[in-house]
């Protein structure tokens, strides 16, 4: 049986996925059937990093006549907020260049690899902090929106989360947005409209 820390770990990983590969917060229903697959072991993560390209969602976002350097831009943006590093992304886009035109097995690989280097220790922190705070601010929405049955997902988590940098005020302001969208009867994108309110919650 995993212990929580190994669950926490790896709900994390599933939502630096969706992170990575959409740009967005994970919905509640599709964290929960990731999460239920690598439990029962029916999948790994390296698995389920290539289905997430293999799904509809990022065959859409990335269609096979998208270039395989765009691609590689559009996981460096999504991830860490910054263009990729000139060697690693001539060293992704010839590599999977070198393989079919749209190799989308290749593709989940890569990001995997992506992901997998921004937690290893030889990694600048930079990326894994901004890294670590969005994913922490998603999923405390994620798992207050569970809590909550009655509120239903509102896709400006996603701007609020674009607001989120490596400096740690960031994500606590992201959060006490949260918190105050769901405790009052105002939804998350009438709490970032209201100019003189947002402002106030994240003390700008």
């Amino acid at each position: 049986s995993l212990s929580s820390g190994e669950v926490k770990t790896q709900v994390e990983r599933l939502t630096d996925l969706y992170l990575a590969f959409f740009g967005r917060a994970p919905d509640v229903g599709g964290l929960e059937y990731w999460q239920e697959q690598l439990l029962e072991g029916q999948k790994t993560q390296t698995a389920i990093t290539i289905d997430f390209a293999f799904s509809d969602e990022a065959k859409a976002l990335f269609p096979a006549t998208g270039s395989n350097r765009e691609f590689v831009r559009t996981v460096y943006v999504n991830s860490f907020g910054r263009e990729p590093d000139t060697g690693g992304w001539d060293y992704w886009t010839q590599r999977l260049d070198s393989l079919r035109t749209t190799d989308l097995r290749e593709r989940g690989t890569f990001v995997g690899q992506v992901l997998l280097g921004a937690y290893a220790p030889t990694s600048g922190p930079e990326d894994r902090t901004k890294l670590t705070h969005k994913h922490d601010v998603a999923l405390h929405y994620v798992n207050e929106l569970s809590l909550q049955t009655q509120e239903a997902f509102d896709g400006r988590i996603n701007d609020l989360l674009a607001r989120v940098t490596l400096d740690p005020a960031t994500k606590v302001k992201a959060i006490a947005v949260i918190d105050y969208a769901l405790s009052n009867p105002v939804t998350l994108a009438g709490v970032m409209d209201d100019t003189v309110l947002f402002n106030s919650l994240c003390g700008t």
